[in-house]
């Protein structure tokens, strides 16, 4: 994947994954991901919110095998298109039902790119980890990472940076901008600006969606983490491994089981 996919589908919508520049993510996030599965005690890996798949298929080049799911059907349309590599498969299912969604036991799970906080209680996400815990070997980590949703509620941070992500017909700036509801609740609001110099109009709007994710801080997870007795092994402010600053992070990474 030397350039991300002309994100123009053929509804005119744009999904959640032609809006990430998926080398570049990929390339911060595998060293992570890789040393965090090495000592998992079984090459079954569950990836939550797999969106169309770019983590499974890292993953099957260094030997795993991936079992993704996601409520998104869009997404598992662009996951299952062209060649799926031996040992990887992709369900329609919701991840706070995961228990019943997958058979047997893994060694490891991740759930990234902020998919987490679409789980909007306490109980659904306690229901999920207990879900998770029961699908996992003794041992299995459980690697997950949501935006650092303590900063965003302190008013300190109402934008993610701008990121750009090249496509055949331009260049994308991608906004991310956040307001907090009651509840924990923030309304997350994403829009693709198309950049063209060289034509009228230079800036073309060509997508905006807002949607209400739960904005789960560390004390939250690390209480519910408790409940279903998963220790925490680390935790970083990026998939990076930078260290989390509560007040400074851009992201919180967890790591526990």
């Amino acid at each position: 994947m030397n350039q991300a996919a002309d994100p123009t589908n053929d509804s005119g919508r744009l999904s959640p994954d032609e809006l990430v520049n998926w080398p570049e993510r990929l390339a911060r996030e595998q060293s992570l991901i890789l040393r965090v599965l090495a000592d998992a005690p079984s090459k079954r890996v569950l990836d939550l919110g797999c969106g169309a798949g770019r983590h499974a298929r890292l993953l099957a080049e260094h030997g795993y095998e991936v079992t993704g799911i996601d409520l998104s059907e869009t997404a598992l349309e662009r996951a299952r298109s062209g060649p799926v590599p031996a040992g990887v498969e992709f369900l329609l299912a919701d991840m706070g039902a995961v228990e019943r969604a997958v058979r047997g036991h893994f060694g490891a799970a991740f759930c990234l790119g902020n998919t987490l906080p679409h789980l909007l209680s306490p109980e659904s996400l306690s229901r999920m980890f207990v879900g998770l815990k029961r699908r996992l070997l003794p041992g299995s980590p459980f690697l997950f990472q949501v935006l650092n949703y303590e900063r965003i509620r302190a008013g300190e941070q109402r934008a993610l940076p701008v990121e750009f992500v090249p496509t055949p017909r331009g260049e994308l700036a991608i906004l991310r901008f956040f307001e907090t509801m009651a509840d924990g609740i923030v309304l997350h609001t994403t829009s693709a600006l198309r950049h063209q110099a060289t034509t009228a109009p230079t800036i073309e709007i060509v997508h905006s969606h807002a949607t209400q994710l739960r904005g789960w801080t560390r004390e939250e997870l690390d209480t519910i983490s408790d409940v279903v007795r998963w220790p925490t092994r680390a935790v970083y402010g990026g998939m990076d491994e930078t260290p989390y600053e509560p007040r400074t992070s851009d992201e919180l990474v967890m790591v526990v089981g």
